[in-house]
């Protein structure tokens, strides 16, 4: 090669090393300043790490790329931008590099401390839905957006809930709905009922009895009225028909015809045609009327009142034929068609009478406050709703003792009735609780709760266990089955 050449090939690579050397040379990263040093956030909340980009004179280098990286993507997540995320409780790290240099930036996520549900109790009827509210936070106060939750419904047979929080009634009865993320829980109280209907807003609704598969009756003790209610279709029928004073109980013939209302202001009983939705008569009787029932054969109509008689009633003439002493009365119960048990509820006595010989032929000391009374279906046991012991008792029939109880709580047992096509018992509490508990008695455990609110008092069923309602104090109805 001649010199001239050997200078001109040297002079070329002195020019390329020189532009190769500008070009990937250029400042050297030396040191990274991150902010903030140290990032702190909640499941789901985002942090923005800033990263600086120094050389070995500090000198910013205003384009040098950065990458960012997680140690630990489980409990944070970081983007290209360097935008974190808390994905999970616990501590990691987010490594910030612009070659050679790197920096590390401490990473903690914090679960949820505190869980607020709203609302914190409410009524579903019908096909009404409820969306529950979640506010979450962390253990340093910081609000959570949107928390990790789990809900769980503790009776899916009145309510269920989705994984979003959308509560839908599936039966009848009150539960708690519990929403739970990480060791924070609250929960919410939930009645779901088929219907409510409000049938008086000036005064108290007590007595309750039914006298088709779509009608029934309502007693309005303030307005000395009984208010007819569908069955079917939820609702009111027609106006409210005047009767005596302080009716609190009403009770109806087998065949449906007749309903017989008692009054607690010494008014008797008035006879209603049910038909016609009107009067038809009156039973007189002294002293105040407690609680009623018809005969089987719809022949007779028992009275029991606060004058010491239980009244025996001929149905097809409207007169008192006989009478029995016996105290207060506040519940009666019939086995078969001679045998009636009613309850002395100020002398904390049952008495069993026999309607042939109109004798009370023994007495059960069930103590305290006896009100309602049922009788098991095999004749072999008297449910009775003990208000001040705050029990349902289980009274042996054959040996005349009491062979079991079911606590309340709360206290309470006021009104009682079975369902024909479960054989639950269903017991108010009056204004003990405010609710109605669903008991088995074959294994004497409360199955459900209703909390109703107010004051819940006479529960009646229709004859196939279709359709049940409660009667409340607070001027409504509500429809249990």
């Amino acid at each position: 090669m001649s010199p001239t050449k050997s200078f001109l090939v040297a002079a070329i690579a002195a020019v390329a090393a020189c532009s190769k050397s500008s070009t990937s040379n250029g400042p050297t990263p030396d040191h990274i300043g991150v902010a903030p040093a140290f990032a702190s956030l909640s499941i789901n909340a985002t942090q923005q790490l800033v990263a600086t980009v120094y050389d070995a004179s500090d000198n910013v280098i205003a384009d040098a790329p950065v990458t960012y990286r997680s140690a630990d993507t489980t409990i944070a997540k970081v983007s290209s931008t360097g935008l974190v995320t808390g994905v999970a409780t616990g501590l990691t790290t987010v490594t910030v590099r612009s070659a050679p240099a790197s920096a590390t930036v401490p990473v903690a996520v914090s679960g949820v401390k505190d869980l607020y549900v709203i609302p914190d109790s409410t009524l579903l009827v019908g096909a009404q839905t409820l969306q529950l509210v979640v506010t979450a936070y962390d253990s340093l106060g910081n609000l959570v957006p949107t928390p990790p939750v789990t809900y769980v419904s503790r009776d899916t047979a009145a309510l269920t809930v989705s994984s979003a929080g959308l509560v839908t009634r599936h039966g009848v009865g009150s539960a708690y709905v519990v929403a739970v993320s990480g060791q924070a829980r609250d929960s919410v109280i939930v009645t779901a009922l088929r219907a409510r209907v409000r049938v008086s807003t000036s005064g108290r609704t007590y007595g309750a009895a039914i006298f088709s598969a779509t009608r029934g009756y309502v007693t309005l003790v303030d307005e000395s009225a009984v208010q007819q209610v569908n069955l079917t279709t939820p609702s009111t029928v027609g106006l409210p028909v005047v009767v005596g004073s302080l009716p609190s109980c009403v009770a109806v013939n087998a065949a449906g015809t007749r309903a017989y209302v008692g009054s607690q202001n010494g008014d008797g009983v008035t006879v209603l045609n049910t038909a016609t939705n009107s009067v038809a008569g009156t039973i007189r009787v002294s002293g105040n009327v407690l609680v009623l029932q018809v005969t089987p054969g719809d022949s007779l109509l028992l009275v029991g009142t606060d004058y010491g008689q239980l009244y025996i009633a001929r149905l097809a003439t409207s007169t008192v034929v006989d009478s029995v002493a016996v105290p207060t009365t506040l519940g009666l119960a019939m086995r078969g068609d001679t045998t009636v048990f009613a309850s002395e509820v100020f002398s904390g006595a049952v008495a069993e009478i026999n309607l042939r010989t109109r004798q009370v032929v023994r007495t059960l000391s069930v103590g305290n406050r006896p009100e309602d009374l049922v009788v098991s279906t095999d004749g072999h046991t008297l449910y009775v709703a003990n208000e001040y012991a705050g029990q349902v008792q289980y009274w042996d029939l054959a040996t005349g003792t009491m062979a079991g109880s079911t606590d309340l709580p709360g206290w309470g047992g006021f009104g009682m009735a079975r369902d024909p096509a479960t054989g639950l018992l269903y017991v108010s509490t009056s204004y003990f609780g405010s609710r109605v508990h669903v008991i088995d008695p074959a294994t004497r455990q409360i199955v459900r709760f209703i909390l109703t609110g107010h004051t819940p008092r006479r529960i009646a069923f229709t004859a196939d266990g279709s359709a049940g309602i409660v009667a409340n104090e607070g001027g409504w109805v509500d429809y249990i089955k």
